[in-house]
């Protein structure tokens, strides 16, 4: 089971986090996310999901310790859409000595964060990790701003203690001050980055990289000494590229030569002429440290370029537009998920069935991948070829609680998809018995249920195992986890299991 816990920092009062409102009230959304990680229960029971959005910068300065997951997971989730700057998507600010601070295991993704202080010694982000301890983050740019700063660096990392302890994907650091991404220590591999980058740096954009970090896929670009500092990077580090000539790792790709798209504004998507970059990049979707096949802004890598960014092609850039989701059909242990799409007569909708209530659980990514931890099942893709109504097929199956939700997510044949491409409905499954007559007052039998009158040399359906009686007589089956039919005649043998009196079990199934 997975708590979402809402963070919005455009809210007019804190609440509980129990809801993304932001009317103050109790249950409204947390006002920043110190707010919800001081929350936290010290010993998990379920995994945790932490949403966070607003345009008011979060200044609150979190601190993920004191906490411990106990085998489950935390995951902190922003709205960053995955390039440039973006003022209206959820922000952590922080000035000075604030920053920040990742102290214990947490999963972090799609946030912006910076520091905008006048120290010289500051950080968008520190962490510092016990050996048992892991974090990872994705999709995140972090960045440090302000004046001063000679000995900031946008991310600082104590050393490393364990293997792949920190693991960064598609994330991006930019320090105009000092140094970008630094790591250090004695332990081999601690540091995992794929396709992160590192710009515009007063020194080096990678530092200290030497054995400590394994690196693959990265682009360091016009920092002022060198894209990558510390010597060879660790065994296995492969396709990293440079503007000077100092890329680690295996088929180093040097002295190369970008544009991106709007540098300036720190949006580092790649444009059409970035060859050394475009379709250069080591396929790790099938990596054995983290596997992966998405950019930073969610598009599915193909080509498998340098850098956060997937090169996309000239094309469309209108997500389409899901309305009206619809859940027909039910029965006992089976859907029909629909709904209405506009703006893009072409991609596909991808759609899981959750647990009630857990419709923001599952990123993006989660929902088109099919592959949500605490999913409950994923329907067959569908794919359009008009725009209007569209009707998945029927997702069978399923048992367990009656109240479930779906979520459905479409993506245009261009990549293209956005809040507005998302939908999710609740429904209810029906529930299926068959009621048997007995001369039992109370007590509990054992048999077998045939899927049909005897005569008609049926086969078993379900045994019954110590089936109790409700007290007036009457022996009620559940058959939620089975494939019948209203109406559907059932018939059994059976026996008490006081008396081992053979009964007769003759009854019609009721789906209601």
């Amino acid at each position: 089971m997975t708590q979402t816990v809402y963070v919005n920092t455009d809210n007019s009062s804190s609440g509980d986090g129990t809801t993304n409102e932001v009317d103050g009230s109790a249950d409204s959304a947390w006002v920043n996310l110190q707010a919800a990680i001081s929350d936290l229960p010290a010993t998990f029971t379920d995994d945790i999901v932490i949403l966070c959005e607003g345009t008011v910068d979060d200044t609150s300065t979190p601190d993920f310790d004191g906490y411990n997951i106990n085998g489950f997971s935390l995951t902190v989730i922003g709205d960053y859409s995955g390039f440039g700057w973006n003022a209206d998507e959820y922000i952590i600010s922080s000035t000075n000595s604030g920053e920040l601070s990742v102290n214990t295991d947490v999963i972090i993704k799609n946030i912006q964060c910076e520091n905008t202080g006048t120290n010289n010694t500051r950080f968008a982000l520190q962490t510092n990790l016990a050996a048992s301890e892991s974090v990872r983050f994705e999709n995140s740019i972090f960045r440090i701003t302000g004046t001063g700063g000679t000995s900031s660096f946008a991310v600082s990392n104590a050393d490393p203690t364990a293997v792949s302890q920190r693991i960064w994907v598609n994330c991006t650091f930019i320090n105009p001050l000092n140094d970008a991404f630094t790591t250090a220590g004695s332990t081999d591999g601690g540091d995992v980055l794929y396709n992160c980058n590192a710009h515009d740096s007063a020194s080096d954009g990678f530092l200290n990289i030497s054995s400590q970090a394994i690196i693959k896929n990265c682009l360091g670009y016009n920092n002022t000494s060198k894209d990558y500092s510390g010597g060879g990077a660790h065994t296995g580090s492969t396709t990293n590229l440079s503007g000077d000539a100092n890329a680690p790792g295996t088929s180093a790709i040097l002295n190369a030569s970008l544009t991106f798209e709007d540098a300036v504004n720190q949006d580092y998507r790649l444009v059409v002429g970035d060859t050394d970059a475009i379709g250069a990049a080591t396929d790790l979707s099938a990596d054995a440290i983290f596997a992966f096949d998405y950019d930073a802004a969610g598009n599915t890598r193909s080509s498998w370029d340098v850098g956060a960014h997937e090169y996309q092609a000239a094309g469309d850039s209108t997500p389409p537009d899901v309305s009206l989701p619809t859940a027909t059909s039910i029965t006992n242990n089976s859907v029909v998920i629909g709904g209405t799409t506009a703006l893009d007569p072409d991609g596909v909708v991808h759609c899981l069935i959750v647990a009630d209530g857990d419709e923001a659980g599952p990123s993006d990514a989660e929902i088109i991948a099919g592959n949500y931890a605490s999913q409950v099942a994923v329907a067959t893709d569908l794919t359009i070829t008009a725009e209007g109504n569209f009707t998945f097929a029927a997702v069978t199956g399923l048992s367990g609680a009656r109240a479930k939700t779906a979520v459905i997510v479409h993506v245009d044949s261009d990549g293209n998809y956005d809040s507005g491409s998302r939908q999710f409905v609740d429904f209810t499954l029906q529930s299926a018995t068959v009621t048997f007559a007995t001369d039992l007052i109370s007590g509990t039998v054992d048999g077998v249920l045939f899927d049909d009158a005897l005569e008609n040399s049926p086969s078993v359906l379900l045994p019954l195992n110590g089936s109790p009686t409700n007290g007036s007589g009457g022996l009620v089956v559940d058959l939620n986890a089975e494939t019948v039919t209203h109406g559907q005649a059932i018939e059994g043998i059976a026996k008490d299991r006081v008396s081992n009196n053979p009964i007769a079990l003759q009854g019609t199934v009721s789906i209601a």
